[in-house]
């Protein structure tokens, strides 16, 4: 009984730790979670843009709106966890 309370109370923090992860803290401000899912994609996007240099010496390498970018990719319906895996698969991939 009492570790089925310890652990519904634990799931119960998780719950709403994530859920201010998600809350923007201003107009035009991003939540931690949008920030974390923007940090996965530009390792994405860094990666390939790295590879670039050295096989086209001069390209020229394009910007992107980050703001377009996370409005399509929708980050904030991210999920936290599922986003530091993919960024740290990404980072663990470069070596």
């Amino acid at each position: 009984m009492r570790q089925q309370r310890m652990l519904d109370q634990t799931y119960e923090r998780r719950r709403r730790i994530l859920q201010r992860l998600q809350v923007r803290p201003g107009p035009n401000k991003w939540s931690v979670v949008e920030i974390i899912a923007h940090l996965a994609e530009d390792e994405l996007v860094a990666s390939w843009r790295f590879r670039q240099m050295p096989e086209r010496p001069g390209c020229v390498l394009p910007g992107f709106d980050q703001d377009k970018w996370a409005a399509y990719g929708r980050y904030g319906e991210w999920n936290s966890q599922e986003e530091v895996d993919l960024f740290r698969s990404l980072r663990n991939a470069e070596k």
